[in-house]
């Protein structure tokens, strides 16, 4: 019987991860651990200065398969759940990295398509990433292909950006939910257990639920997570402690 209960358990995740898509939210996303953390950093600076500066969003994508799925339609199934590109222009590109089989993937949105052809995509692919991934040089390889790609999209007159279409417009939603219930947990908890182990525990939970839910990086979720437990921790100090006890 328990057995089975574990299996029952486990199911889920075995069957996550081998069909499991993953949620872009941020310019790199490794689930393989292939880059180190230096590598990310420097390679979502690039990008993030890039999208700065043009307002266009290019993301890397590295899973070790997309078994039983054709990387074409996990391809397609990662970009409609990508959070990512302008919502008035639809314009995103997608470098998709399939470690274990080997191949390679670029999603380009429509609007983009006269910028980065099948043909051009199949020519980056080939001519600047596979040299490098051929050799071991994965971090190489993805920044050769998005140089590439930001030098075809910085030669390009592409229409304008709305401002409103900025990382925190594109994630408000997130942050508020965050921010909220974690402040409401934290309060709760504060009432149960004191002040300092509540905004530990609401500020741990608050941390988790940014990086595993939303897809938020580290250091947001990190951030977020010191916000909570700054302001359940420090409420006694700013006379909140009467509102509950």
């Amino acid at each position: 019987m328990f057995k089975q209960l574990v299996i029952l358990l486990l199911f889920p995740l075995y069957t996550w991860a081998i069909v499991g898509v993953p949620k872009i939210t941020h310019q790199i996303t490794d689930i393989t651990s292939t880059l180190s953390a230096i590598q990310t950093e420097a390679l979502e600076n690039k990008l993030a200065a890039f999208e700065s500066k043009k307002g266009r969003q290019i993301a890397v994508l590295i899973v070790p398969t997309t078994q039983p799925k054709d990387i074409a339609e996990f391809s397609m199934e990662v970009s409609d759940l990508a959070q990512i590109g302008s919502k008035q222009i639809d314009d995103r590109v997608i470098l998709l990295v399939v470690k274990n089989d080997q191949k390679l993937h670029l999603d380009v949105s429509d609007s983009l398509k006269n910028v980065i052809s099948d043909t051009v995509a199949e020519r980056l692919m080939t001519e600047s990433v596979s040299p490098y991934f051929k050799s071991g040089d994965f971090a190489g390889g993805i920044d050769a292909g998005v140089s590439q790609l930001m030098g075809l999209l910085d030669s390009e007159n592409l229409p304008a950006v709305s401002p409103e279409n900025s990382w925190f417009s594109q994630n408000k939603g997130a942050i508020m939910y965050i921010l909220l219930v974690g402040l409401v947990v934290g309060f709760v908890l504060s009432v149960l257990m004191g002040h300092l182990l509540g905004g530990v525990l609401a500020g741990l939970a608050s941390g988790m639920l940014a990086v595993v839910f939303f897809g938020l990086t580290l250091w947001l979720g990190t951030l977020f997570g010191f916000t909570i437990f700054a302001v359940v921790a420090g409420a006694r100090y700013a006379g909140w402690r009467s509102w509950f006890k």
